[in-house]
């Protein structure tokens, strides 16, 4: 586990830019997925686990335009967390990523969005333009939820 420092150790200083949380217990994933989107000019805050995703969105100076969660994680689901990060960030929407298509998931219903803010899936293994495209669908739902 990180310690509460760790997780703001990737967290440019650019504060203008979208900052999007990345929660993924596979290392390898949060890299790929965190290079791809500060090529692209976004902030990335990094979590390995539920733990440090609750940490930074319970830190209230941080601004938080996306929340991106595998959907199997070692010890939750994606979509349990995301439901408990929406209790502290209603306005945040979420993409969840699986290597598992959509109706194969465990835990992972339309009832789930209706308590979220705007909601989408992305399969693995995705291109970083797909990726990129979804990130660019839903940071701009945050600033529409809040104008």
């Amino acid at each position: 586990m990180h310690s509460e420092m760790a997780i703001l150790l990737h967290f440019p200083a650019v504060m203008s830019a979208p900052v999007i949380l990345i929660l993924d217990d596979t290392e390898q994933v949060r890299f790929l997925v965190r290079a791809v989107l500060e090529s692209a000019g976004y902030n990335v805050i990094e979590a390995a686990d539920e733990s440090e995703a609750l940490t930074a969105c319970q830190k209230s100076e941080l601004r938080i335009d996306l929340f991106i969660s595998d959907v199997l994680l070692g010890e939750a689901y994606g979509t349990e967390v995301a439901i408990r990060l929406a209790a502290l960030r209603p306005h945040m929407p979420i993409l969840f990523i699986s290597g598992y298509p959509i109706e194969d998931l465990p835990n992972y219903s339309s009832q789930a969005s209706t308590e979220m803010a705007a909601i989408e899936f992305l399969q693995k293994p995705f291109d970083p333009d797909q990726l990129l495209a979804r990130v660019r669908d839903l940071v701009p739902a945050v600033r529409r939820a809040h104008a």
